[in-house]
């Protein structure tokens, strides 16, 4: 049941992307990711949404949690969420 649950969560994904309902979106994500750890894409969108919502330290510990790190597509979205976390501690 656990991969239809998974098909139904990724499909009300699509339906919050489009609305734009980032909020919601994410927590859908956070759902679904633990079931599909692999899923690039899904963990690229999710640590952007966080550093939309100026969350760098959930957008690193995620990258950290599935070791993308070294992942060629993730290395400037790392940096960039470092940045950020420095640029909000000087605030």
């Amino acid at each position: 049941m656990v991969k239809e649950a998974v098909n139904k969560y990724k499909e009300l994904a699509q339906e919050l992307k489009s609305a734009q309902k980032y909020d919601d979106l994410l927590q859908v994500y956070e759902l679904i990711l633990p079931h599909q750890p692999t899923n690039l894409s899904m963990i690229k969108d999710v640590c952007i949404l966080y550093l939309r919502r100026r969350e760098p330290d959930n957008a690193i510990r995620t990258i950290q949690r599935y070791k993308v790190e070294t992942e060629p597509q993730f290395s400037q979205l790392y940096d960039k969420a470092k940045l950020l976390k420095e640029a909000l501690r000087k605030k």
